[in-house]
């Protein structure tokens, strides 16, 4: 059996790769060029991220709990962006219940986050100065799977009635749902 090569199509997909990497290298050139200039990039807000602090002041005033999840999904796959975002969010957030004595409850979807989660919100438990504040019992290990970690939502919601639900990271076509029942409660 002889082996057939598109030499053509080769050599295309190499000057193609080439093209990006140096465009690439040019862009990133520009970037630093513009920062030592002192023109900095500017982002802009995003206002779920700038409301955080006004639902844990609600919570707060309302002398309920913030419940937060940083959804499911594991540290290799491709959704990790999202969930590592999550967990800087979550990071901020416990800081900011700290501030405020405010209980905060974490629903944990993957096991492989049980370790982090728990890491960060010692931290911020320890950095605010009550580290006798933090409560494991707390921080609840939802199954791990679509359904198991929606039904443990839906109870806390139930039991606990907090006053701020705050989602992030993976989720699929729960998400919709969990919307709906966190403003009924």
């Amino acid at each position: 059996m002889k082996l057939l090569i598109n030499w053509k199509m080769v050599a295309i997909r190499y000057t193609l790769v080439g093209a990006m990497l140096v465009l690439l290298v040019a862009l990133y050139a520009l970037c630093l060029y513009l920062i030592k200039r002192g023109r900095l990039p500017t982002f802009r807000p995003l206002p779920g991220l700038l409301a955080i602090d006004e639902c844990i002041g609600r919570a707060t005033e309302m002398g309920r709990p913030v419940l937060f999840t940083a959804g499911r999904g594991e540290l290799y796959e491709s959704g990790v962006g999202t969930i590592l975002a999550g967990f800087a969010i979550l990071g901020k957030v416990a800081e900011e219940c700290v501030k405020k004595n405010t209980e905060l409850i974490v629903g944990i979807g993957t096991a492989a986050h049980i370790p982090i989660i728990t890491s960060i919100i010692e931290q911020a438990y320890l950095a605010g100065g009550s580290p006798e504040n933090f409560k494991p019992e707390n921080l609840i290990f939802q199954g791990g799977t679509q359904y198991s970690q929606i039904a443990g939502i839906y109870g806390i919601l139930e039991s606990r009635r907090p006053a701020a639900f705050i989602a992030t990271g993976g989720f699929v076509t729960d998400v919709c749902t969990l919307g709906v029942v966190a403003r009924s409660v």
